[in-house]
């Protein structure tokens, strides 16, 4: 269990770093899988993860901080919520760190103040770029989606058009057709 509330948590400075992360659940001792960071602090990490984890359940976590080393807590899940990733659905997490000794946790501290104090962006710390939040792109998803409806339903009518026009185009030709035969027929009687 945490020992850290949700509100001691928000005391802690939150730095915007994508980080591979490796984790793996202690409850059941899968293999490691790997997610990224989206954003860490002294208090825990939000991470994107391509498994949906269930609160309460305890990880353990591996990070690569650059230039401070390896270091591995363990972890209680907060909260999981699916999320769009890019091109495919995924899971993000928010995870309290329950367990880390003081080397690992003054090593997180110096790479969170040095990221807060720095103009790093997250992908100066890490080679692997922070996908964009969901919230910006769905709406641009959306917004292609019923692009792509509106270009289609166009090319339907513009279809359904050119066949209506052909029917009457031939239903023309029949008529004067017929008048021909009418009227060939009406000159041979007189």
């Amino acid at each position: 269990m945490s020992t850290l509330s949700l509100s001691e948590q928000r005391k802690f400075v939150r730095v915007p770093a994508g980080i591979e992360a490796e984790y793996r659940s202690l409850a059941l001792l899968t293999p490691p899988k790997l997610g990224l960071t989206r954003d860490i602090s002294l208090g825990g990490m939000r991470f994107a993860a391509p498994e949906k984890l269930s609160p309460g359940e305890l990880i353990g976590v591996s990070l690569e901080l650059a230039s401070n080393g390896t270091i591995s807590m363990t972890g209680e899940v907060l909260w999981t919520r699916q999320v769009y990733n890019g091109d495919s659905m995924g899971y993000e997490s928010g995870v309290c760190w329950s367990k880390m000794d003081k080397e690992e946790a003054s090593r997180l501290n110096e790479f969170v103040s040095g990221f807060a104090d720095s103009n790093l962006t997250p992908t100066m710390v890490s080679t692997t770029l922070i996908p964009e939040e969901p919230l910006v792109v769905w709406p641009r998803a959306l917004a292609i989606a019923f692009g792509a409806f509106a270009l289609i339903a166009s090319i339907a009518g513009l279809w359904l058009n050119q066949v209506n026009l052909e029917q009457e185009l031939k239903g023309a030709k029949f008529a004067i057709s017929s008048y021909e035969l009418q009227i060939d027929q009406l000159t041979r009687q007189y």
